[in-house]
């Protein structure tokens, strides 16, 4: 039964992903959504960005092991969401008026650096490698603690991984400036 929600629930997201196809036109409709997303909705979506793997399974071992210590979580989540809440507007303000897309448009333009935009690119995009490592490795824990099976956990993981490969790519066209760096 667990087996049969979990394909069930790989299908649907893979049919929202192929049915998504169509609506992005370019890169700032496939990063942004055309900036059609209101405000709040944005911060609400920022606040939420932090509850990933980490903060379910990562920050437990992380209090587990050093008690305490993992109580810098609780600040950095509070302040990260107040900060946003309060220099999001403006940013997002300057990025409707120049046409930022992502932080190293934002970088390149402020700075007059075509360098640094394109180093924070580089880094931006090599420091999403640990990031979905982690939460593929979350994921595979998750379903293996759901069907009791290692195997299952490990099919999952190889399912997500090829699900990243094939849908992020194909969302942005090849003539998009995401291929520009």
């Amino acid at each position: 039964m667990i087996l049969a929600i979990c394909v069930v629930g790989i299908v649907a997201i893979a049919a929202l992903g192929i049915s998504g196809r169509t609506r992005s036109r370019d890169v700032e409709s496939w990063a942004v959504a055309d900036r059609s997303i209101p405000r709040w909705t944005s911060w609400f979506l920022q606040a939420g960005e932090s509850l990933t793997t980490f903060s379910f399974l990562g920050l437990a071992g992380v209090a587990f092991a050093g008690g305490s210590s993992a109580v810098f979580a609780v600040a950095y989540l509070s302040l990260s969401a107040v900060l946003m809440y309060f220099v999001a507007p403006r940013i997002r303000q300057l990025s409707i008026g120049k046409g930022y897309v992502t932080q190293a448009d934002f970088l390149q333009d402020r700075f007059s650096s075509r360098a640094l935009g394109r180093v924070v690119a580089v880094v931006g995009a090599l420091s999403l490698i640990p990031y979905l490592e982690l939460q593929i490795t979350g994921l595979g824990l998750i379903v293996q603690l759901a069907t009791g099976s290692e195997s299952a956990r490990g099919l999952s993981m190889v399912i997500a991984s090829v699900l990243i490969a094939v849908f992020v790519p194909e969302q942005v066209s090849p003539g998009s400036p995401a291929w520009h760096i």
